[in-house]
């Protein structure tokens, strides 16, 4: 909960999953802790194209999503329609020469998605979603710049623990 009582989300690009190799789990434990309490939350998820991205990489990030299913939603009707519908809107945000679907739209369609379904439940704490993502640059090619259009605050991963007010001390 943010300090007025808002339930926050984090919707994760694969960019700042990568980012987080920086920050190795034996060395970095409280921060890996703080992200497991996330997903423990359901407050950290990507869509399951995310995931997919990641298998491109062998290494630790790649075996840490496969033990993380929990954390990518798969994709059902819902999500693959908004993610074409942005798609059409923002053709650039996607490299349409790839064999395989690019996370990028599905992050925000995820993003938009949970927002409509979660707005029209009455009764359910306030919520609000945030993608995370480390592009920059707010052009129709970049995901900051598809997430203002629609009104989705957009930040890095240092903001995300910023937001979350986690601190680290390294040493003894």
């Amino acid at each position: 909960m943010d300090s007025e009582g808002v339930r926050i989300i984090y919707c994760v690009d694969t960019s700042s999953l990568i980012c987080l190799k920086s920050y190795p789990s034996d060395i970095f434990k409280d921060l890996w802790s703080n992200i497991e309490g996330l997903i423990r939350e359901g407050r950290m998820i990507a869509p399951s194209e995310v995931r997919s991205e990641l298998e491109h990489w062998d290494d630790e990030i790649h075996a840490w999503a496969k033990t993380h299913e929990g954390t990518f939603v798969r994709r059902d009707g819902k999500l693959l329609q908004k993610a074409h519908e942005i798609v059409r809107k923002f053709p650039g945000l996607i490299d349409a020469s790839k064999e395989t679907d690019d996370a990028d739209p599905y992050v925000i369609a995820l993003v938009l998605v949970r927002m409509g379904d979660h707005n029209d439940l009455p009764g359910l704490e306030k919520t609000k979603y945030i993608v995370v993502a480390e592009e920059v640059g707010r052009g129709p090619t970049k995901i900051p710049g598809v997430c203002s259009h629609y009104g989705i605050e957009c930040i890095g991963i240092l903001d995300m623990f910023r937001r979350e007010s986690w601190k680290f001390t390294l040493g003894k």
